[in-house]
């Protein structure tokens, strides 16, 4: 009995060094491939190396609602933009959205962006920083020379349909056929039940389809933008009569193979902004993720998904449930301490991390190079991921946030 215990005496302590031995590897590794951000970034070329650089779709996931996503992804948008010449910013988003956003880009017409604004209450959308990111974005996209300015793509499902329909019930030409015109005007995006407005809906795309030649003829240039606003709204309503969420990642892909095609991406860079589900790059069992699907289907020349997860600070987020605060008021919006980890569940191995909590604003770490101690491994796995996924087949870049304020709710700028 004696020898038993000291023979388990002596595989506890193997195992101890050996993990021991582990987490020093890591936490080496670590030390040498990050970057940092604090309001621009200090030894970028540690984790956009030449290798990482080579991708053409850079995918960004966040924890939506912190001041600090939307300004270090300014930043990291400028960064590629010189290093390797990014073109396309691509946003999870609706196409209305890119239609106001891009007329923004091109105009720096501040009305134009706060319509934007005013199709997102009491969402995430509705925050000062982001405001910001796009004023910055327009200033920037000032600087560039016409063949290099910046172009907003939006793949997402258009969830603000009423402000659609109401795009579209203002751009239809005064020439067009009552038989063809009544089945749009007849709607009223604002006042009518969703059930009464879908049924309605129905009824217009239908006739849209059957005289799309007719249509054509009378919108002209602008006919496109409304086929595709159609479509989008078409999948939206569809997805929210069946309750078939898992497909909207499905409709994402799509969306992004309609805009390489119209607007002719072929080698060109991506960068894309969106919440961190889509940009994984290992499905969850019936719910695809973008990620996932664009590597499958080799939709583009290589994907490296950036992961953020938080040390610390608040989030913005809306409050649907009329919460009030400690002073008896019920505001839109709450700010919502940020448990160490990520905002959608907790991380695996997240102690690695210490040594840089309150280091920087932020600490961006390469995870996939050849000696990454990651490949095999869930350090840095998700509560919400399969467990046969391994920290690579996720993601190549993990983002830190240390510390970040919540973003504060939007005012219309006078």
């Amino acid at each position: 009995m004696k020898q038993l215990t000291t023979l388990l005496l002596c595989a506890l302590l193997v195992c101890r060094a050996a993990s021991a031995q582990n987490t020093k590897q890591s936490q080496d590794y670590l030390q040498q491939n990050h970057a940092t951000w604090n309001n621009g970034f200090a030894n970028a070329e540690k984790v956009f190396t030449k290798t990482i650089l080579q991708n053409q779709l850079f995918l960004v996931g966040e924890g939506h609602g912190t001041q600090y996503n939307n300004e270090l992804q300014f930043d990291l948008i400028k960064h590629l933009q010189q290093t390797v010449g990014l073109k396309y910013i691509l946003l999870e988003l609706g196409f209305l959205d890119q239609l106001y956003l891009n007329r923004y880009l091109h105009t720096g017409n501040e009305q134009v962006l706060d319509s934007f604004f005013q199709f997102h209450p009491n969402t995430f959308y509705y925050n000062k920083q982001l405001l910001q990111f796009f004023q910055k974005l327009y200033n920037y996209n000032l600087q560039l020379p016409a063949k290099s300015k910046l172009q907003i793509i939006t793949v997402d499902l258009d969830f603000a349909y009423r402000d659609a329909l109401l795009y579209i019930q203002r751009n239809l030409p005064a020439a067009l056929p009552d038989t063809l015109k009544n089945p749009f005007t007849t709607m009223n995006p604002v006042k009518d039940t969703a059930a009464l407005l879908i049924q309605k809906f129905n009824n217009a795309y239908s006739s849209f389809i059957k005289n799309d030649r007719i249509y054509k003829k009378h919108l002209g240039k602008d006919f496109e933008d409304i086929e595709h606003l159609l479509d989008n709204i078409n999948q939206r309503l569809q997805i929210a009569v069946s309750k078939r969420n898992d497909l909207r990642d499905s409709v994402m892909y799509h969306n992004f193979l309609y805009a390489k095609k119209r607007y002719g991406i072929q080698d060109e860079k991506i960068i894309g902004l969106m919440g961190s589900f889509h940009v994984k790059q290992f499905d969850v069992p019936g719910d695809p993720r973008f990620a996932a699907i664009l590597v499958k289907a080799n939709a583009v020349k290589g994907v490296v998904s950036l992961m953020s997860i938080y040390n610390g600070g608040e989030a913005m987020i809306p409050n649907r449930n009329n919460k009030a605060d400690s002073s008896g008021k019920t505001n839109a919006y709450i700010n919502l301490k940020v448990s160490n980890g990520s905002l959608s569940g907790p991380v695996t191995h997240y102690d690695l991390m210490e040594p840089y909590f309150n280091s920087s604003k932020a600490v961006l770490f390469l995870l996939n190079k050849k000696e990454s101690p990651f490949h095999q491994s869930n350090a840095f796995t998700l509560g919400e991921d399969p467990e046969t996924a391994t920290t690579t087949q996720l993601f190549q870049v993990l983002i830190l946030f240390n510390q970040s304020p919540a973003a504060i709710p939007y005012t219309k700028q006078e």
